[in-house]
């Protein structure tokens, strides 16, 4: 308890620090060098990440999303078999269409001019490849969890412990922190709420931190698709895993239930797109008419969860949703008969209702 006690210490205390560039660089980490934790001694600035370099200056971003690339797929090789197997899919599969995700998030953000108005210019390679790396990374601790934790936080602490990504002890703290905010989960355990707008008010975040984290956040969120369970994070057939469950002795039949619904909301919904609809993001969920009849419910419970994840963003207010399938009649009644399992979440945003090109 005592352990667990200091890790929350040192990590809030971390993030009461929300103006990076104003402090001095502190002669503890100049005793520690690159052997000292990102989570104590002074505070992170731009002039750390030059005092601090321990790796060459001609390293490039995308070398650096390389060498996460290389230790995300390292460590899931080496530990995935501890993540519970009943889970859709946290391996590589999911990390890859995370990233790309991002892309797509990125490029629409400044497409519909929320970037701009956010951040004041256009995504830099720097802040692109911050959120790449922690997306890489993003999971990781679901391998190596620390008892009482969230897998979030737990991953935080790891990419500040690596040694292997070529980044400064700044861009290191940065990405940590990406990580961290890219679960709702851990924002709750570190703030006491889930809302990086709010925390930016607050002082807590940077607002341009808590844009980009809500970013990646947004990115893990869409990974919703029938892909995310086509296997597990072991790489064993989805079909093969549900057969276990169904009959493992250890789980209740309450959890059993939990874990299916949690996969056939997956299996309904085909995959989603986003695109700019009247000066705003419009996200639009393609789902499979020939699931609906059994796995509707499933699916409303899925988007749920996924707007509750963009409504904690800057994304709040400030985006369209549509359903699609390949038959317009079905997602119709489907939007009838479930759309109250997502009423709060779309109050704020217009929704669309129609078929599949």
């Amino acid at each position: 308890m005592l352990a667990m006690t200091w890790l929350k210490a040192i990590t809030v205390a971390c993030w009461r620090r929300p103006d990076l560039g104003k402090h001095k660089y502190s002669k503890t980490l100049q005793k520690q060098g690159s052997g000292g934790r990102s989570d104590v001694g002074g505070g992170w600035s731009e002039e750390n990440a030059r005092i601090t370099q321990f790796f060459p200056a001609e390293v490039s971003p995308q070398d650096k999303v390389d060498a996460s690339k290389k230790v995300s797929r390292k460590l899931m090789n080496k530990l995935g078999g501890r993540i519970d197997p009943y889970l859709n899919d946290h391996g590589s599969g999911h990390v890859e269409r995370v990233s790309d995700n991002l892309d797509l998030i990125r490029d629409s953000m400044e497409d519909s001019g929320l970037t701009q108005e956010e951040l004041g210019h256009p995504h830099t390679e720097e802040e692109a490849a911050a959120q790449d790396v922690a997306a890489q990374l993003h999971d990781v601790g679901r391998a190596m969890p620390i008892p009482g934790y969230s897998h979030a936080v737990a991953s935080s602490e790891l990419v500040r412990k690596d040694r292997e990504v070529p980044l400064t002890n700044w861009e290191r703290e940065r990405v940590a922190r990406f990580v961290a905010l890219h679960s709702q989960k851990a924002s709750q355990e570190l703030f006491g709420t889930s809302n990086l707008p709010e925390l930016a008010r607050r002082g807590a975040l940077s607002r341009e931190e808590a844009y980009l984290a809500g970013e990646l956040r947004v990115a893990d969120a869409l990974d919703i698709g029938v892909k995310r369970v086509e296997r597990n994070t072991q790489g064993e057939p989805m079909e093969t895993a549900v057969k276990r469950l169904r009959s493992d002795p250890r789980l209740s039949k309450e959890v059993v239930n939990a874990r299916l619904s949690h996969i056939y909301g997956h299996q309904a919904i085909k995959d989603w797109r986003m695109q700019k609809r009247e000066g705003k993001p419009m996200i639009t969920f393609n789902l499979d008419s020939s699931q609906l009849d059994d796995k509707g419910a499933d699916a409303a419970y899925r988007i749920k969860d996924t707007l509750k994840d963009l409504n904690s963003t800057f994304l709040k207010g400030r985006f369209h949703v549509g359903f699609v399938s390949s038959d317009s009649e079905s997602v119709q009644n489907w939007y009838k008969k479930y759309g109250y399992i997502m009423s709060e979440d779309v109050k704020e945003t217009r929704v669309y209702i129609g078929r599949s090109a």
